[in-house]
């Protein structure tokens, strides 16, 4: 894992930090839900790719939990099953 600080990417835009993720082949995490998702549709409808996105509702799950349906997302889903999606922590079941 690696975050927008250590990339230096904390004062880039959304689209900038989504192209910069598919540019090192990384899923981009993250609680800002609403614009992330506009910008999914927004990179479908224009036929850019992503190379996928997690969003979560900040403070619905502990971190626990959070890390829990993370792991579950690795295990079951490949990098390329990832590429152009956008998933939501909340649909993420754990047992």
């Amino acid at each position: 894992m690696i975050t927008a600080f250590e990339q230096g990417m904390t004062k880039r835009s959304d689209e900038e930090q989504l192209e910069f993720a598919l540019s090192i082949g990384r899923v981009i995490f993250t609680s800002n839900v609403k614009d992330f998702s506009r910008l999914h549709r927004d990179f479908l409808t224009l036929g850019k790719n992503h190379a996928g996105i997690i969003a979560m509702h900040q403070k619905r799950y502990s971190i626990g939990e959070q890390v829990q349906r993370l792991q579950r997302l690795v295990f079951t889903k490949s990098a390329k099953e990832m590429e152009n999606t956008l998933q939501y922590l909340s649909n993420i079941v754990i047992d």
